[in-house]
């Protein structure tokens, strides 16, 4: 399995906290499975409990059924393993929610898990969302995120396709309406889908004049999507201070 362990910051010793906590059958601890549990990085202290790592290598066929009695808390998890997770393919970041009766995962195969346990109410209090309704459930975490994973979808396509060049294109292709693609890029980013857009055709203006300091400024303007020299170069002053043209005679005198 890739591993992931190396991504998570230095890891404290567990200064005495109690490995069982909440186990049923603790016994089980070291023999079917390794568990870990890890003091809070200071700066998240006040939304998170503890850190907490398993991992387990089981034969072939055998299963085993854990137990624990949870506390009223939300966790976070990076899980591999090889077989699915609550019906999930891994490997998946979720998130549990609070379990009313004791919980239970089954462990099959090989896996691991590195995981936060959030204090009573961290997790909501730290990301903002309700959890009411993931109340014993587990759901993968980009189930928190549906709006970011469509506005990251639509601003990796402004970004990487340089042919759009207008917002009611980017809608279409994303089966989105424009107010919908504005609302988007608004309430994440802070700005409107028609400055993204021009923003990412003046990097590449800018880029352009840095590589071709006397380049055809109408024909530049025009393949980067502008209507005509005039509109560019308004857009172009306002945002660099300066013409393209100055600005490319600017790059010619400090070659």
């Amino acid at each position: 399995m890739a591993s992931w362990i190396n991504a998570t910051i230095p890891i404290p010793p567990t200064g005495g906290i109690d490995r069982a906590n909440g186990i049923i059958t603790p016994q089980d601890i070291d023999r079917a499975f390794t568990l870990n549990r890890y003091t809070c990085d200071p700066r998240l202290s006040a939304y998170v409990e503890t850190y907490w790592a398993v991992s387990w290598d089981l034969p072939e066929g055998v299963t085993h059924v854990s137990r624990v009695l949870s506390s009223p808390a939300n966790h976070l998890s990076i899980e591999e393993g090889d077989s699915e997770r609550y019906g999930m393919s891994l490997p998946a970041v979720l998130v549990y929610g609070v379990p009313t009766t004791s919980f239970t995962a089954e462990l099959r195969g090989k896996g691991r898990v590195f995981g936060v346990r959030f204090r009573p109410g961290g997790f909501a209090a730290l990301s903002g969302f309700s959890v009411e309704a993931f109340t014993d459930e587990v759901k993968p975490l980009r189930a928190f995120w549906d709006d970011e994973g469509a506005l990251l979808s639509i601003v990796g396509d402004a970004f990487a396709d340089r042919s759009l060049t207008r917002v009611e294109e980017l809608a279409s292709r994303h089966h989105q309406t424009v107010r919908g693609v504005q609302r988007l890029a608004k309430k994440y980013i802070g700005v409107s889908p028609k400055w993204l857009i021009r923003r990412f055709r003046l990097q590449d203006a800018v880029a352009a004049l840095q590589e071709n300091p006397e380049c055809n400024l109408a024909e530049l303007s025009i393949a980067l999507g502008w209507s005509d020299q005039g509109h560019f170069s308004r857009d172009f002053g306002t945002a660099i201070g300066m013409t393209p043209r100055a600005y490319g005679r600017g790059m010619i005198s400090h070659g």
